[in-house]
């Protein structure tokens, strides 16, 4: 599996024997299913497979109470592993959740925005999204909602900023979300949406962009996308 136990803190170029892999899922409640699970992850173990910010905060904090146990994360970057509960067994392969939207930001003062609605998702990463473009944007924020529809849009916004507004909804309410955002397009609201869902993104967007390590390796329209393989390939294959 090219994981390896760990006693105690290696020296680089030290080699290890594999170790077994053991498979759980993860339903609600989060922490008490790891605290379930302890005797499989918590003595010289690694933990992986994490990918939202809530829950990889809440297994750091459980297994937390236990020495040498290795978290890596995917995906999910909270940035308060970076900082106040920054700790030596805790791995992100990613980024911290507020970079990109700080380039964001800055990428959105460099095209004259002035005004801007931030909507994001009401979890860990969806705010920390949030605070991170409202450290670089110099415009106007005339309005934050997380996850709920649409008062705070009366405020008649130029540009409407989404980050995976999606994120782990009920199919029923992602519907109704990719619905209401076919009628704003209606009304002449411009909107900028990061999401990961490709086929959804295609029937609604004009033009899209696809940004590795900050920038921008691919732009076109919808027709252009769903016709480049390579791009496809590279890039949003999972």
């Amino acid at each position: 599996m090219g994981l390896a136990a760990v006693a105690e803190r290696p020296a680089i170029g030290t080699r290890f024997d594999p170790l077994d892999a053991a498979y759980l899922d993860d339903p609600y409640p989060y922490l008490a299913e790891a605290r379930e699970a302890a005797p499989v992850f918590y003595a010289d173990s690694i933990v992986t497979g994490y990918n939202w910010s809530n829950r990889a905060s809440g297994l750091r904090e459980a297994c937390g109470r236990r020495p040498k146990t290795f978290i890596i994360s995917g995906n999910a970057g909270p940035s308060q592993l970076a900082g106040e509960a920054c700790s030596p067994w805790f791995f992100s392969a990613s980024w911290q959740n507020d970079q990109t939207p700080m380039a964001l930001g800055e990428l959105l003062n460099q095209r004259n925005v002035k005004k801007l609605f931030v909507l994001a998702p009401n979890y860990a990463a969806g705010k920390d999204m949030a605070v991170g473009v409202k450290k670089t944007f110099k415009g106007e924020i005339v309005g934050e909602e997380y996850t709920r529809w649409p008062g705070a849009l009366m405020t008649n916004p130029s540009l409407l900023v989404l980050d995976e507004a999606t994120e782990g909804l009920a199919p029923i309410v992602r519907e109704e979300i990719w619905r209401r955002l076919h009628e704003l397009k209606g009304t002449g609201v411009a909107i900028l949406i990061i999401d990961k869902e490709l086929d959804e993104l295609c029937a609604l967007a004009d033009r899209h962009y696809v940004i590795e390590k900050g920038e921008i390796v691919w732009s076109g329209d919808t027709s252009a996308l769903q016709a480049d393989a390579r791009v496809q390939a590279i890039y949003l294959a999972v």
